[in-house]
């Protein structure tokens, strides 16, 4: 993933409306804090993009967002 990419999605989840928490990511995989959740994955990804190890974080920013677009 490139920083532009990473700037892309967090313009993505700039502005939407989040949902309640615990929010169910994955089937065991609940979100309790949902806004700390948001900034630990952007900051992993904004930190080093192109590492592997971000790459887990760009797919639950990703899921995040088929889960919730729709919602909006």
């Amino acid at each position: 993933m490139t920083a532009e990419q990473v700037e892309d999605l967090a313009n993505r989840l700039h502005g939407i409306q989040l949902p309640e928490a615990p929010f169910e990511l994955y089937p065991g995989t609940i979100i309790v804090d949902i806004e700390k959740f948001l900034a630990t994955q952007l900051t992993t990804l904004r930190h080093s993009p192109e590492a592997k190890t971000s790459q887990p974080c760009a797919w639950r920013l990703e899921r995040f967002l088929e889960l919730v677009e729709p919602m909006q």
